[in-house]
């Protein structure tokens, strides 16, 4: 399995990266269920798909994890980054799935926690979030965060 890491401090934007990610990636009908993740809460199914809408189920909460496959390939994601420990856990869930997609801060030890968890890799690719941040509101400064968001999610589908 290969890892890529979606790298930043907190509140930079990371997890609402992943979730665009996922909804720009993600068709609705390629979402498969890993029984293993299902004890994560913030684990999308796939009848939770079908009944809703992915969408809503990536609003749904702060953190989500999914499977899913993308030309040819199994794509776990999880936005879970706080806790290097529970993001360790998801990936050995996830253990099955060609790229594994997360978020870390730049202090985790993430390559030390997978090996821990004994979960199997190739290698860690790392994507570095930045933030585009002001203490006034500016439609520029939005369209920056915007152009930002869209260039590290392109950046990570070159990866995959």
């Amino acid at each position: 399995m290969e890892v890529i890491t979606l790298v930043g401090k907190q509140n930079s934007g990371k997890s609402t990266t992943l979730k665009e990610l996922i909804m720009q990636i993600c068709l609705p009908q390629s979402v498969i269920d890993i029984q293993s993740a299902y004890n994560f809460h913030s684990y999308i199914r796939k009848a939770y798909v079908q009944q809703s809408s992915l969408k809503a189920c990536v609003d749904k909460y702060q953190d989500v994890s999914i499977a899913f496959t993308h030309n040819n390939k199994t794509i776990g994601i999880t936005t879970l980054g706080d806790d290097v420990n529970k993001v360790a856990n998801i990936a050995n869930a996830m253990n099955g799935c060609d790229v594994f997609i997360c978020a870390s801060h730049p202090n985790h030890k993430l390559r030390m926690a997978l090996e821990k968890q004994k979960v199997s890799f190739t290698n860690i690719e790392k994507v570095y979030a930045v933030k585009c941040e002001s203490y006034v509101f500016n439609s520029k400064l939005a369209q920056c965060r915007t152009n930002v968001r869209q260039q590290t999610v392109n950046e990570i589908i070159n990866l995959i």
